[in-house]
């Protein structure tokens, strides 16, 4: 299967939209728009998703995420049924440092 490019779809949001999350504080999220518990109710899906990452047994790679950074088949459907369910905006987080990102995660 050829993975195709995404469809870039201009959303035209005024007021406060209806937000569906996932990897979002909802307190965060609530100062921009009404948090809604279903795709279905939503205006926009808001995401932020952790790359998997394979765990290893040697000494230090325990401490640090690993591997390969595909989503396995199951988790890649959900989210490619959400993003057909609801325009959607989205980001990743490998959870590897580089220099331009201090440890500590994602910031909210």
């Amino acid at each position: 299967m050829t993975p195709q490019a995404p469809r870039l779809v201009r959303v035209p949001l005024t007021g406060r939209p209806e937000l569906y999350l996932q990897g979002v504080a909802e307190e965060t999220a609530a100062r921009y728009g009404e948090v809604v518990a279903r795709p279905a109710d939503a205006d926009l899906a808001v995401l932020r998703l952790r790359t998997p990452h394979e765990p290893r047994a040697t000494r230090f790679e325990p401490f640090f995420p690993s591997g390969s950074l595909a989503f396995p088949d199951d988790g890649l459907k959900e989210v490619l049924r959400l993003l057909d369910a609801v325009p959607s905006s989205g980001s990743t987080w490998n959870g590897r440092l580089s220099p331009s990102r201090p440890p500590g995660g994602p910031r909210h």
